[in-house]
């Protein structure tokens, strides 16, 4: 598989994922009568941000930097950069 075709892949599976985590976010918060309404939003905002991620990087091509989301962002202010990445 190229290159080219492989970060389209890896993209594109990280946008589904990202769906996947929002609707289970979601799905946590209303079945829980508002009880898991800290992990479902968790969830809920680390799935936008890897859709957010994933369509930029789309978006963008290969060969550009990488799209970084508002939550990968906190992490990186929080930790320095190596080790925001590696906690989110």
């Amino acid at each position: 598989m190229s290159s080219k075709a492989r970060f389209y892949l890896q993209n594109g599976v990280g946008v589904v994922a990202g769906v996947m985590q929002v609707k289970t976010g979601v799905s946590v918060i209303g079945s829980s009568g508002g009880l898991g309404l800290v992990p479902g939003g968790l969830m809920v905002g680390h799935g936008a941000n890897n859709i957010y991620e994933g369509l930029g990087n789309i978006y963008h091509g290969p060969g550009t930097p990488g799209t970084v989301g508002h939550v990968r962002r906190l992490y990186r202010n929080f930790f320095d950069d190596y080790r925001g990445d590696v906690a989110y």
